[in-house]
């Protein structure tokens, strides 16, 4: 398979290590000491183009996105003595992480979903199921840090939002604006230092 932008990522299924890859083709998972491929689940996007990092969470669901008619996908590993079974739980063609991060809080995942040629979307799904609980169209492509039972959050036109998300909305508490030139970095939280920035600017956030 060849290579897209999306980076790698180290998880453990219950016990066994796995370097999470999403390759032009394919998610697989690859024993990082020797190599040996251990699964592998077809992942198409068009024009070699997958983004974002696959997204690894406690109960050994495994959550793929990208834009590009690749749509998501969700996938259950499970150990069987020093090997990985991998078995896809549901996939959508309309749910497009193109760039940015998702982030799993509770049962769902929150992401932005689309920004290729059409506007991205603040969306909720529920994790097992790929039931879409709701979608937000005021807040356009997003990165998040997950804090203090918080969701700080950073929209591309460089507001800083502090959020509850939960299944029946996304309540936000605190907003500032704070950049102006795309920020489509995701936030870095340090202590209470907050890190963000745009295509021009760095800039240091004391939340305490």
């Amino acid at each position: 398979f060849g290579n897209v932008y999306s980076s790698p990522v180290l998880i453990d299924v219950n016990g066994l290590e796995q370097l999470v890859v999403l390759l032009d083709g394919a998610v697989i998972g690859v024993n990082p000491h020797n190599g040996d491929l251990q699964w592998q689940v077809p992942f198409k996007a068009d024009y070699s183009i997958a983004i974002s990092t696959p997204l690894w969470t406690s109960d050994n669901l495994l959550f793929v996105s990208a834009e590009y008619n690749a749509g998501s996908k969700m996938i259950e590993l499970q150990r069987n003595g020093m090997q990985t079974k991998a078995t896809e739980l549901w996939s959508s063609n309309r749910l497009r992480l193109h760039h940015g991060n998702a982030m799993r809080v509770g049962n769902a995942i929150y992401f932005s979903s689309g920004g290729k040629g059409s506007q991205a979307i603040l969306s909720a799904v529920e994790a097992r199921s790929g039931r879409i609980l709701w979608q937000e169209r005021s807040i356009e492509k997003a990165t998040f840090v997950w804090a203090d039972q918080k969701l700080i959050t950073l929209d591309q036109d460089g507001n800083l939002m502090i959020a509850h998300p939960s299944p029946q909305g996304f309540k936000i508490v605190a907003k500032a604006p704070l950049l102006t030139h795309l920020s489509w970095t995701p936030p870095v939280l340090v202590g209470t230092q907050l890190y963000i920035r745009d295509r021009r600017t760095l800039m240091a956030v004391d939340l305490g």
